[in-house]
């Protein structure tokens, strides 16, 4: 859980990424969808999702080999009174490694998430001429009845 003011972020790990693979082999270097979903339950119930790519690579005929994940643009959350929470996730290399795959969660990477909280102000202009407005208009109906009981 945490708390923000406007206009404040705050990063933090949010979850492990690797494999359990000693090697990068051919089906692994076909880019796969990863999905991950958000939920909040306050200020209401909101959330969405965000995707990214996860694919393996080798270089070097083989001699370096590692996983990574990249995420799409964030995940933009509206709420309120023109309060949004925007979510990042970090792209991340995971399980380098030397003639082959460094496998495990000791060698994998950690998504690190950044929320960024922040409120777009009402144009109080407008609403100000929207209240002049209603106030002349009843002002012109109160003096049209005095002129008609006159």
């Amino acid at each position: 859980m945490f708390d923000l003011e406007p206009g404040e972020s705050t990063t933090f790990s949010l979850f492990d990424i690797f494999t359990p693979e000693v090697s990068v082999n051919a089906d692994d270097r076909v880019p796969q969808t990863l999905t991950t979903t958000f939920a909040f339950t306050s200020p209401d119930l909101f959330g969405g999702d965000t995707d990214g790519t996860t694919v393996g690579t080798s270089y070097l005929l083989g001699m370096f080999q590692e996983g990574s994940v990249t995420w799409n643009d964030p995940l933009e959350l509206t709420f309120g009174n023109g309060g949004s929470l925007r979510l990042g996730l970090s792209n991340e290399t995971f399980n380098e490694g030397l003639s082959g795959l460094s496998c495990g969660q000791c060698n994998g990477g950690v998504v690190d998430l950044t929320a960024t909280y922040s409120v777009t102000p009402v144009p109080l202009p407008a609403a100000g001429g929207l209240l002049l407005a209603s106030i002349g208009g009843l002002a012109a109906l109160r003096r049209r009845k005095q002129l008609q009981t006159a």
